[in-house]
């Protein structure tokens, strides 16, 4: 028996409500700071990959986990 699964897809739509919780307009103001942390955290991670000097603000520099899940499966 041969199964095909589908791709895990992410819907935003499901997280705003009418007249509560987080409206679009919300998310589209956070999304330049957003922008900002990713690349933060992909800086981070590249940091941590190389093995480069860490900068005293972001002692501990701990960005193992942000690859995580992919060597865990690479490695699998």
């Amino acid at each position: 028996m041969n199964v095909q699964l589908e791709p895990i897809c992410y819907d935003p739509q499901r997280m705003f409500l009418q007249g509560r919780g987080v409206s679009e307009q919300d998310v589209e103001k956070l999304a330049p700071r957003l922008d900002t942390a990713k690349v933060d955290v992909l800086k981070d991670l590249q940091l941590w990959t190389e093995g480069g000097s860490v900068p005293d603000h972001k002692e501990p520099l701990d960005a193992g986990f942000i690859d995580l899940p992919e060597r865990l499966l690479r490695d699998y």
